[in-house]
């Protein structure tokens, strides 16, 4: 940014459950963090981790008057990883993933 802020953006991938005749499902959110801390633990994490995130939906604006888009993501206060679990374990239960991507600034 430019006032030299940091911060890190990533997104959480949802499973759903798997039905019959169709491929694996998933939504994704995406997740902002300004607090460095919170980047750090997140840049830790694996896919099939089962986590937790607090914060808040914030919808966010972009683009030209005339050609304005808009999105939401949470913004992230707190986030802590549950358990780490191997990816067959979640092919039975839904679950939450994690990538991160580096901080940015």
């Amino acid at each position: 940014m430019q006032s030299g802020t940091r911060f890190g953006t990533w997104r959480l991938v949802v499973r759903r459950r798997q039905q019959q005749g169709r491929g694996i499902r998933v939504d994704t959110i995406p997740c902002v963090a300004f607090e460095p801390g919170v980047v750090e633990t997140v840049t830790g994490w694996s896919p099939d981790d089962m986590v937790e995130v607090v914060g808040s939906l914030r919808r966010r604006w972009w683009g030209k008057d005339g050609a304005k888009a808009s999105g939401y993501e949470v913004e992230v206060r707190s986030a802590r990883r549950l358990e780490h679990r191997p990816p067959e374990a979640c092919d039975q239960h839904e679950s939450v993933s994690a990538g991160a991507a580096p901080a940015r600034s």
